[in-house]
């Protein structure tokens, strides 16, 4: 089986979930390749060296054209998700099922929202850190879990689609994204239990 890691990346990765480009009015994040945004990266200059990260025509700004490029980036893009997402959210020390949910709602919500929602679903005190406590909780409820979890993000959907009326045209979208997550979560549970047992 893939690496944990690289299997979440697939998921999250997929043309229906965040994969391709798109530059939707609606979305706020502007152009969009594989879930990375320019409005995520603009500025991004993570050694200080006065280049943008993502500049990647350097032109001296992160554009559209950059966003797009990125297609012949898959090494840039994997490393933005691990530094940005996987390492921050500790995905690494979740059950994988959870791995997944926590990672993919980091991408979609903000590591922050996807520490709430876990910590929601799991019932733990709810401060926006994945710590020691939910961790442990996480490996202690298992498969009950990644559901209360699920239903907490698609409460967190609801108010979005409350608050932001424009984000509607994404509501079959996001509904679809939580059913195949969970499938895919099923399917990843399967198959660390037939590696297990090989």
């Amino acid at each position: 089986m893939k690496p944990l890691l690289d299997r979440v990346l697939a998921f999250t990765l997929r043309k229906d979930v965040e994969g391709g480009f798109s530059d939707n009015p609606a979305d706020r994040g502007g152009p969009t390749f594989a879930g990375v945004s320019a409005r995520s990266v603009g500025r991004l200059d993570a050694n200080g060296d006065g280049i943008l990260d993502f500049d990647l025509d350097g032109d001296g700004d992160v554009d559209r054209d950059d966003i797009k490029g990125l297609a012949n980036h898959p090494d840039k893009v994997r490393a933005f998700y691990v530094d940005r997402y996987w390492t921050p959210s500790c995905c690494g020390e979740l059950p994988a099922h959870l791995a997944l949910f926590v990672f993919d709602s980091a991408v979609h919500h903000g590591v922050r929202a996807a520490a709430l929602l876990l910590q929601r679903g799991l019932g733990v005190k709810e401060d926006g850190v994945i710590g020691p406590r939910t961790i442990e909780r996480a490996r202690e409820m298992w498969g009950d879990g990644l559901e209360l979890c699920l239903v907490e993000r698609a409460e967190l959907m609801r108010l979005i689609h409350q608050r932001r009326p424009e984000s509607l045209v994404f509501r079959k979208g996001w509904s679809r994204r939580l059913f195949s997550l969970y499938r895919e979560a099923l399917y990843l549970v399967r198959d660390l239990a037939a590696s297990r047992s090989n």
